[in-house]
């Protein structure tokens, strides 16, 4: 089964993990690599964040997904 995670989202709710450090997305990354790696995961951060442009990575068996700055991470899930 695969999953679709909004990141922000997710760290916002996480007390491991706050939105106001500047490796936030370094860290949510490595806990789920952690916590989940046995999981299809599809982890999308927002472009409107620090870059502007659009980016896919594959972290072992997760696709991380950076939208570029005129999408929401919550708009790119709907889309795809």
């Amino acid at each position: 089964m695969h999953y679709v995670i909004d990141a922000y989202n997710l760290i916002g709710q996480m007390e491991s993990i706050s939105l106001s450090d500047n490796r936030k997305e370094q860290k949510l990354i490595a806990f789920l690599q952690q916590h989940a790696s046995d999981l299809m995961l599809k982890v999308v951060f927002d472009g409107k964040q620090d870059y502007n442009f659009a980016r896919k990575e594959r972290v072992g068996c997760f696709s991380i997904i950076y939208t570029g700055s005129d999408q929401s991470a919550d708009a790119y899930i709907i889309e795809n």
